[in-house]
């Protein structure tokens, strides 16, 4: 009984101090990309030729969604003003794509230290999983960040 007070005391303060900003699922499209890894379980995964804007989805009342620019989204994300619901950890990620062979991968990622330029748009990845992933030329690239508290009327005109 305890126990399950405990819980529900938890889960009831968890959603009263996220309840001011609105959790959101941003999606980071890219034709074409490239993986490099660095060691182990890291690697630097770069966007080629990246579009203008990053979609993004509030999946709570109101739910609305909308696009933001890319370096708009850098200088926020420089800025720490999004955060995740573990204030000081670095955001996660699914990260989607088509190898050269054809083959479809999904990997959980923490995603940290992008760079961006209009040719590319780089960020050091590291995969939450020990299975290694293929390197080289990628196609389909989606990154797929969720749970990021933000609220957009905030930063957005």
């Amino acid at each position: 009984m305890k126990q399950t007070l405990s819980i529900m005391m938890v889960w009831m303060l968890l959603n009263l101090s996220y309840g001011a900003q609105p959790g959101v699922i941003f999606f980071q499209p890219s034709e074409e990309g490239i993986l490099k890894k660095l060691h182990e379980n890291h690697y630097i995964l770069t966007l080629k030729a990246p579009p203008s804007y990053i979609y993004y989805f509030v999946a709570q009342p109101p739910k609305h969604s909308g696009m933001i620019k890319t370096y708009e989204f850098l200088t926020l994300w420089a800025k720490k003003r999004f955060q995740t619901c573990l204030k000081n950890t670095l955001p996660y990620a699914t990260l989607s794509f088509i190898t050269q062979k054809g083959l479809h991968v999904n990997a959980l990622v923490i995603v940290a230290n992008p760079s961006y330029t209009q040719q590319n748009l780089n960020y050091q990845i590291t995969l939450m999983s020990k299975k290694p992933l293929d390197t080289g030329k990628m196609h389909h690239v989606v990154l797929i960040f969720n749970d990021i508290l933000w609220d957009p009327s905030q930063d957005l005109s």
